[in-house]
């Protein structure tokens, strides 16, 4: 079946492009931020992963609920495995929800094995420069790829290139359970000062590393990396629900201090979400919007442009309404 055809109800609310959906959004403004410490750049690397007989990369379009077949449209699809070090953070001033600044939880980080997946045009010269990061949301055991299903034809038909990212330990999980063997490398560890202090369980925060690791690695355009041949200009991230909680707590933490991404896109998002798997949810949420009078200007400002979509009930109900003077579509950024 063509990739351009049978739009859902959703895809037509949006216009069928992820531009039209940038329109109908709201700005999220920047807030003034104190200042944090730099976060570790940890170098990472990806292996292919090859599809043997019977085996086949979790949400391969090939294999979804209605298949799509790339390669008529001179794309091609590839999973790779990411492979890093990584750290957690913790608030240096818990008690004060204006106080971002963080540091690591401890001196050494851990190793981790996550997994993602490629849709890219195999003609450079068909590549628009755009590379779309969207951080993989585990909705009821799935990793889920929203934007993807929201904006493809945007994607394809513009020669963007789509980038999936397992974001949560709970995906790891999903990606185990639907092939053990194929996915038996993954690994997303736990951190031992966490550990020691809450849980027993894999340490969400090291994927702001990872996210970090990732849209540096992108942006190298290295022969051994996942985008060989093709020169990147822009990379936007994006994530639906719990990974947009997890993109704003990154935005807000550690994309000030290194704005590595030249947009960002939150889809039906809520409150700021734990920086580790120690923090109380109703503290992370508390920082949400800090008083600004008690925080300090940021010494660099943030350009990379924010846009929100915020719907009645998430998911549908009301059109959202813009707000004057904000960013409303982060694709109109900075040209050639």
């Amino acid at each position: 079946m063509s990739i351009f055809r049978g739009a859902t109800s959703m895809e037509a609310r949006c216009c069928s492009t992820f531009a039209a959906c940038l329109a109908m959004g709201v700005s999220w403004p920047c807030l003034a931020h104190a200042q944090r410490v730099a976060q570790a750049q940890y170098p990472a690397s990806v292996t292919p992963v090859i599809a043997s007989s019977g085996s086949h990369a979790f949400d391969s379009v090939g294999f979804s609920a209605i298949p799509q077949n790339l390669a008529p449209i001179g794309y091609s699809e590839k999973e790779y495995f990411l492979s890093g070090l990584a750290n957690a953070y913790q608030y240096d001033d818990p008690a004060n929800p204006a106080d971002d600044r963080v540091t690591p939880v401890q001196a050494e980080p851990v190793s981790y094995v996550n997994r993602i997946l490629v849709r890219a045009p195999n003609d450079p010269a068909r590549f628009s420069g755009n590379v779309i990061l969207e951080l993989g949301d585990d909705i009821a055991n799935s990793e889920d790829e929203v934007e993807w299903a929201h904006a493809k034809r945007q994607f394809l038909l513009s020669g963007d290139v789509y980038v999936t990212i397992t974001s949560l330990p709970a995906g790891v999980a999903t990606l185990q359970t639907f092939d053990p063997v194929r996915y038996a490398a993954l690994k997303w560890p736990s951190v031992a000062a966490t550990q020691s202090a809450c849980h027993d369980g894999p340490e969400p925060g090291i994927t702001f590393d990872e996210i970090t690791s990732l849209g540096t690695l992108l942006k190298q355009s290295k022969a051994d990396g996942p985008l060989p041949g093709l020169h990147v200009k822009r990379v936007f991230v994006t994530g639906y629900l719990g990974a947009a909680i997890t993109l704003l707590t990154y935005d807000r933490v550690f994309g000030l201090n290194s704005p590595l991404f030249d947009g960002y896109f939150f889809d039906a998002g809520g409150p700021r979400g734990q920086i580790n798997g120690c923090e109380p949810a109703a503290a992370a949420a508390a920082r949400t919007q800090p008083p600004a009078s008690t925080v300090s200007p940021q010494a660099s400002p943030h350009s990379a442009p924010h846009s929100a979509l915020l719907t009645a009930g998430g998911g549908g109900g009301a059109k959202p309404t813009a707000i004057p003077g904000g960013w409303s579509d982060i694709w109109r950024v900075a040209s050639d």
